[in-house]
Parts: C-alpha cells; structure tokens; sequence
C-alpha cells in the first residue's frame, strides 16, 4: 500500500513560491533592485568652496538619481588627483587648468570632463594671497627674498602666484614657492614657516577673520579675470568605456551648481559647506560666494596656456580640444 505525505506537495510549493516571493519583494521595494544596478565612481575631492556643487549633488540625491554610486578621496590638488587618475587609483579628480594643460603637454591620457570652479571678474575674489598685517608686505616687490604658500607646485596657484608677483613689480625667481595643503595655511603663516599664502575659500574666511592677517592681492583677478580655474579630470579611455557614466556625472553635477547658484544665501547651502570643509556654518554663510559654472570656456583655456609659455612650462600652445570633453562646453 503506498503511503501519501505532505513532503513532496510541499517541497513543490517552496520551489514553486520563492521566485514569486523574491518577485513580489523586489516590485514592493523598487530601490533594492535599482542598488545593483548602481555605477561607482571613485573621486578625488579638494575641500575648497569650489566643491560646493559636487556635495550639494551629493546631499540631494542628484549623483543617487542618475544611477551613481560615489566613493570620495580626499587630495591636495590637481598635481596630486592626476596621477591618480592616470594610474587608475580615482577615476575622475578635482583639478585646475594648469595641471591638466601640463599633463596632456607632457603626453598623459587626461582630459577636463566638467567645470569646477570660475573666477568672477569683480570683487572680492574667494582666492587672495595673505599676509601678516604687521609684516609691511603688500607687493611682488615685498616677497622678494621670502615664501609664499601654494598648495601644489607647478600648478594653478603656483603660475599666477608668480605671474601676480611679475605684475606687482617683483621677481618670480626671487621668491620661494613652498607647498603647504590649504588646511595647514593658516598655522604655517602664524608659525612663522611661510611669510605669505595663497589662499582660498573656505580657509581664505578663516584668515581673515583673524585682524592678525589681510589679503594683500587678489592673483586671479588681477592676471586674469574670468579665468576658467577648476575642473574635473579623467582620461580618455575611462570616458571612452564609461561615456554613460561621464554624462550621468556632468548631468548631476550641473543640478548640483544650478541648486548652489539659487540658494547662496540659505543656511542650508552653509550647512553642508561646513559638513565637508569643517568650519562653522556661521562664518561660511557670511561669505561672498560667487555663481558655480556651468560650462567650461575654451577661451580661457588658450589664454591659461599662453600665460604657462610665459612661465615656462609650456614649450607651444596646446589645442582646447584636446584636453577638454566637448559636451563640458556646451549648456
């Protein structure tokens, strides 16, 4: 006589229920199965008001809704992202024109994908060398035989640091350039290590709340005005495989700078200014900021190259085209 069990409808229900379970689970909770389909990228970030837009993306969602995960380095400047992104260690990185200009001259694989950062014509400028008030500085004259901080050598601060010297009266060879990270500025100056810095946002405030200290010339306005400063950088082949990905970044970071150019007043954009620079939301919401870029200008670019043939660290002018990704230009 056979005997009948439960085991084997049951074993058929089990096998029969959990695809339509898992199926019901994942149409109950679409953002579970959106999470595998994100893209990450990993990202090297300068904590300066020019990153601004890049962390309001962040904070907003933008860079989540366009499918991206990010994983955020921090580095000292472009000098330094780019040889990380040429080895493959970030695949993009915040930078400046100078540091991308002379890598594509030197014959790297790397390229601007999206705007960073753009220096208003009028002022106050976000980016100022400062001095001790007591010291009698106030020309390139002045720093002739002392030292001014940069962030990175042969980079943009570095090139109208020296061109604002040439400017003022001064001599750029007499002068020793030495490389101090942007948070370590401020105590270089009162340790007597540096006797002038070229500064910028958010540590730029912090200086000159302090009476000790008083920008003594404004670099970019005053070489330059409007130059196109920052962008952000990858290679070639990295935008050649993941072109998906490049636009999808360029999409949110421009949500991003649209949001921070209609709310630079609110305490909520000083909110997360402070979450990533680590000053008191207080002090940044006092600050002057200027509107983000939206596009980057290749006009400006030919004219950051000219003044590096000037400086010597071109030997010819170098084509925009190649060391910037068309649809970065365009609205």
């Amino acid at each position: 006589m056979t005997v009948h069990t439960f085991r084997e409808p049951l074993m058929l229900m089990r096998r029969t229920c959990r695809p339509l379970l898992l199926a019901a689970v994942l149409l109950a909770a679409p953002g579970l199965a959106r999470a595998a389909d994100m893209k990450t990228l990993h990202v090297g970030m300068i904590p300066t008001i020019d990153s601004a837009p890049f962390y309001v993306a962040l904070d907003r969602g933008y860079f989540k809704a366009e499918g991206l995960q990010i994983d955020t380095t921090p580095t000292t400047g472009g000098a330094v992202g780019i040889p990380a992104v040429v080895s493959g260690a970030l695949d993009i990185a915040a930078g400046n024109s100078v540091s991308t200009i002379l890598a594509a001259a030197r014959g790297l694989d790397i390229i601007a994908v999206a705007p960073a950062s753009k220096i208003r014509a009028h002022d106050p400028d976000l980016a100022a060398i400062v001095a001790p008030a007591a010291a009698g500085i106030h020309t390139g004259a002045d720093l002739q035989g002392k030292t001014l901080a940069v962030n990175t050598r042969a980079n943009v601060l570095w090139l109208y640091g020296r061109a604002w010297v040439r400017k003022t009266g001064g001599d750029p060879a007499k002068v020793t350039i030495k490389e101090v990270p942007f948070p370590q500025m401020l105590d270089a100056l009162k340790g007597h290590q540096v006797d002038a810095a070229f500064m910028v946002s958010p540590f730029l405030d912090a200086a000159l709340a302090d009476p000790a200290f008083r920008r003594i010339g404004e670099p970019y306005q005053q070489v330059q005005p409007g130059v196109d400063v920052g962008q952000y950088e990858a290679t070639s082949a990295f935008v050649r495989a993941h072109p998906e990905e490049i636009a999808a970044f360029l999409r949110a970071l421009r949500k991003g700078a649209a949001w921070f150019n209609a709310n630079r007043k609110t305490p909520e954009l000083a909110q997360i200014i402070a979450g990533y620079s680590h000053l008191p939301a207080a002090l940044v919401q006092k600050m002057d900021l200027p509107e983000a870029p939206m596009t980057i200008d290749p006009a400006e670019i030919i004219k950051t190259a000219a003044l590096m043939q000037q400086e010597g660290l071109l030997t010819a002018p170098i084509d925009p085209a190649k060391v910037v990704y068309p649809p970065a230009t365009r609205p």
